[in-house]
């Protein structure tokens, strides 16, 4: 659940987060996680398109303002039963870390670990 504060008053709690163009819900079957990661994947294809720059500094915000929520909120509800549906899901991550032109000379497993510690500095800058 999300709750939205402002000080120490509690504005509202919520289920769902809204994204710029994509509302998350923890609360999404399958087949509706899928129709997101779809959804957000065409988002990054139009990032890479209209963006001349690949620098970290111009593409990981935009990336963060667009499709911040997905990462957190799919993998609380995945299970690794669903193989397929982790892999579309593995590939619009790496889909918008191979963006990233600083982070080519990084491992997988690096990159993802630097969008982890990005997205956990971000988080406590929002809060």
């Amino acid at each position: 659940m999300h709750q939205y504060v402002l000080g120490a008053i509690l504005l509202e709690s919520s289920y769902a987060d809204k994204d710029l163009w994509v509302l998350v819900d923890t609360m999404l079957n399958m087949s509706q996680q899928c129709a997101l990661a779809a959804k957000v994947n065409s988002i990054l294809g139009c990032i890479r398109l209209s963006v001349a720059s690949r620098l970290r500094e111009v593409i990981h915000p935009l990336c963060s303002a667009l499709v911040r929520s997905l990462p957190r909120v799919l993998c609380q509800v995945l299970a690794l039963q669903y193989k397929t549906h982790m892999d579309i899901l593995e590939r619009v991550q790496q889909r918008a870390m191979n963006m990233i032109k600083d982070l080519k000379h990084l491992t997988c497993k690096e990159r993802l670990s630097w969008d982890c510690s990005a997205w956990r500095r971000s988080m406590f800058i929002n809060t």
